[in-house]
């Protein structure tokens, strides 16, 4: 039947008519109203399997080398399918916890994942199976089914997954619209994204090409007036659909805590009907991360991010400030930029401590962005080696950003 949709146009919301056809894809949304249960993926590399027959578990889990608590060993006996439970602090859905059953792929010839030592090179990225489901506080949950493939040496990487997820969200607004006034809202969405990406010869770039697509049913609830909303509750179903090619660069020391290197990523993704979408817009996205070692025990990191929309992209997939501590969503605009820095210091060889801080602008239209107010975020935690053979360090955030406070739960590293 016959609904409304919230479209931009100029930077302006606006309310049209769609019909029963129509379709929205939330594909270039990065961590966006899907955070809460795709974060799972990026740390299902934290397997919980049995020990190896005859080591016990004092020996599974530590490390000869200091005698202190290690997975390494933990890690490099894993087999077959694997167990995960992991924790979602995501301001915007609230507490709750994702789990995953975990497949990982032996590469040919390989007797066990042994990392590649320190120094001597960079660490190959696994290929894993994995399904699982999440859930929160607020009534967020969803479900999800993907495959993550490194093959031939890490000349092609592949990334493929579909899901479900019904998610109770907030929205204030865009740009300078935006304010403490917000609609809560129900998104009912199924993503589906295949990626492919080749690397070019001698070479850390690689080229690639994903197709995203979405399927979302949105109702508002009752609440106040916001710019394109109505004070009533209305419901409608739409679909996005694109391609988006891209260019990466990839020098990073350690696939799950760097220390060195920069990843850096420049996408411009094309979202049309002819991609089985009802709305036609285009995004450049570009971001870069890099990490350096300023002292032995030091290492600064900075991130920038810059996402553009132009056409008629639907609100929820439009870019938002991403810092800890500032709930997904909550400024958002079709120009959106991030600026963060990090600084790591190991004051042991098995404990450290981070500081970060970040700024961010949101706005309608690129000549809105120096008006725009700057949001902010600062805060600190700490860190534990706990693998060393792989590199890889967990530990707890806390955040804070314009109206709140954030806890943090990181695996591997914050921003990837």
């Amino acid at each position: 039947m016959p609904g409304r949709s919230i479209r931009f146009s100029g930077g302006k919301p606006s309310l049209v008519p769609r019909s029963a056809q129509d379709l929205d894809i939330l594909g270039p949304m990065g961590r966006s109203i899907v955070i809460c249960g795709f974060l799972a993926a990026a740390i299902l590399f934290l397997p919980t399997t049995s020990a190896i027959a005859g080591t016990s578990l004092k020996e599974l889990f530590t490390d000869p080398t200091d005698g202190a608590f290690d997975m390494s060993k933990f890690i490099k006996s894993r087999t077959g399918f694997v167990p995960i439970l992991v924790p979602i602090t995501e301001p915007a859905v609230g507490y709750g916890a994702a789990g995953a059953l975990v497949f990982f792929h032996r590469r040919e010839g390989e007797s066990t994942p042994d990392p590649e030592p320190a120094g001597e090179g960079r660490m190959i990225p696994p290929s894993l199976t994995a399904v699982g489901g999440f859930a929160t506080e607020n009534g967020s949950w969803g479900v999800f089914g993907g495959h993550r493939g490194v093959w031939q040496g890490d000349r092609f990487r592949y990334l493929g997954g579909i899901g479900y997820a019904s998610l109770q969200l907030a929205f204030y607004g865009t740009g300078p619209l935006t304010s403490s006034i917000s609609r809560e809202f129900e998104i009912q969405t199924v993503p589906f994204v295949q990626d492919i990406a080749v690397r070019i010869p001698g070479s850390d770039f690689f080229a690639g090409l994903r197709y995203a697509f979405v399927v979302a049913d949105v109702t508002f609830k009752p609440g106040r007036d916001i710019p394109g909303v109505t004070d009533r509750d209305w419901k409608w179903d739409s679909k996005i659909g694109g391609l988006i090619p891209y260019l990466e660069y990839d020098s990073l020391d350690n696939f799950f805590t760097p220390s060195r290197g920069i990843h850096a990523k420049v996408s411009l993704a094309f979202f049309d009907e002819i991609f089985g979408g009802d709305f036609d817009y285009r995004e450049l996205h570009a971001k870069a991360i890099g990490y350096w070692p300023v002292l032995p025990t030091v290492v600064v990191g900075l991130r920038a991010d810059g996402q553009f929309v132009a056409g008629h992209a639907p609100f929820y997939a439009l870019p938002f400030v991403q810092l800890e501590g500032i709930p997904a969503m909550r400024y958002q605009g079709t120009d959106v930029v991030v600026l963060e820095t990090e600084e790591r210091w190991m004051v042991t060889k098995r404990w450290g401590l981070v500081g970060f801080a970040g700024i961010g602008k949101a706005a309608d239209g690129l000549e809105n962005l120096h008006d725009a107010d700057t949001v902010w975020n600062a805060g600190g935690g700490f860190r534990y080696l706990t693998a060393r053979e792989f590199g890889l360090q967990m530990g707890i955030d806390v955040a804070r950003g314009p109206e709140q406070w954030a806890i943090y739960v990181v695996f591997g590293n914050s921003w990837f």
